[in-house]
């Protein structure tokens, strides 16, 4: 598989942001980051791509396709490292739409390597009617990123990516809206969307603080899990108190 990283995607957001005439004349410099995959002779980390592959099953199955990736590649180099056995299991727990039959009828079987990860769709316009006319987007490209990025120009949104994200103890950078400073407080960095030069800084101390970041989220994970925990009993025990 291609090599990716996430800062493909973040320079597509600053090519396409909207800015003032002042911030256009501006010019953003960024140090070159000596990145672990970077060249012909690069490695990703093995353990943080099998916990990416994970994550994706999990949380991001259900919404997101991943076509352009086959179960045979997390068995190959460059990919998250299972063992051709292990690999075959991934696979095997997949239903792959199949046919025709002797009879002419399609059916399902389990999944082999030489299969594609299946979309949780049927096609396009089955997905964006499940979810009011929007269209996941397909993560083929995405399954090595080391953090999540998540903007939003309008104030009250909530980012669900940021939620999977902190799920996972994954570093976050999120516009600093205040709906998003109220609920996230660990893991993440905050940055202004419209301004290039935040997003410049804000990639930057997402890649060099990446341990501490990914140390504070695992902590805000926890106490988010203990508080639903707490919720959850004080819930029970007023259903069970209505019931007697």
């Amino acid at each position: 598989m291609r090599k990716t990283a996430l800062l493909i995607a973040a320079a597509a957001l600053l090519g396409s942001a909207s800015v003032s005439a002042d911030a256009a004349e501006q010019v953003v410099h960024i140090d070159r980051q000596p990145w672990s995959f970077a060249g012909p002779f690069g490695t990703y980390d093995r353990a943080q791509l099998q916990r990416g592959y994970r994550v994706y099953k999990e949380v991001c199955a259900a919404c997101h396709a991943m076509k352009l990736v086959a179960f045979r590649n997390l068995a190959q180099p460059g990919g998250p490292g299972f063992s051709e056995a292990q690999a075959k299991t991934v696979a095997a727990e997949f239903k792959i739409n199949d046919g025709p039959n002797d009879k002419g009828e399609m059916f399902e079987r389990p999944g082999r390597l030489s299969d594609y990860f299946p979309s949780p769709d049927p096609n396009e316009q089955a997905a964006r009617a499940r979810f009011n006319g929007a269209y996941p987007p397909d993560l083929s490209v995405m399954a090595k990123a080391r953090g999540v990025v998540c903007l939003t120009t309008r104030e009250e949104t909530m980012q669900t990516g940021a939620y999977e994200a902190l799920q996972f103890a994954l570093p976050m950078m999120l516009s600093g809206t205040a709906a998003l400073r109220d609920i996230f407080h660990g893991g993440v960095v905050f940055v202004d969307e419209h301004d290039p030069s935040s997003l410049a800084d804000g990639l930057e101390e997402l890649w060099r603080e990446h341990e501490r970041l990914s140390e504070e989220a695992e902590q805000s994970r926890g106490e988010i899990l203990e508080r639903f925990r707490l919720e959850m009993e004080e819930l029970r025990a007023g259903l069970a108190g209505g019931a007697s």
